[in-house]
């Protein structure tokens, strides 16, 4: 049996893993975590109800609204009921939360400039597009 494609993806999952570890513990210094900060990047490209938040992100509605609840207390979103049809949420950014989003970002990228620093990642980078590529088309036909 070839476990090649299982090492693979398994040391994918552990890098992902590590490297969210790390971003926690510096947004933790802000009161923020890896999710906050998805959801402040996700509202920064355009409003999202909270369904298509826990679709993107993979996780529950009630861990999206716990996550959007700690976001709007901090100011950093609000919401928008819809007129039509009230059960529909929609979160939209602050400015104060663009300004966070920007910060945290900074903290993101030193972090991702220091893991791969010395580290030649071009040819990397494409395989992982490829893959993308590959899995989003298997996506596509179910």
């Amino acid at each position: 049996m070839n476990n090649q494609g299982l090492k693979f993806f398994s040391t994918i999952a552990k890098v992902h893993r590590s490297f969210v570890r790390e971003l926690n513990k510096k947004f933790a210094d802000k009161g923020m975590n890896y999710l906050d900060f998805l959801i402040l990047r996700a509202v920064m490209e355009k409003e999202s109800t909270m369904s298509e938040l826990a679709k993107r992100y993979y996780v529950t509605q009630a861990t999206i609204t716990a996550s959007v609840d700690r976001l709007e207390q901090k100011g950093y979103v609000e919401r928008k009921r819809d007129l039509i049809d009230r059960r529909v949420v929609t979160v939209k950014i602050t400015k104060k939360g663009e300004e966070t989003f920007k910060d945290l970002l900074k903290d993101y990228s030193s972090l991702a400039d220091e893991v791969i620093k010395n580290i030649k990642v071009d040819d990397t980078i494409e395989i992982l597009q490829k893959i993308l590529n590959k899995l989003d088309i298997l996506s596509s036909k179910s």
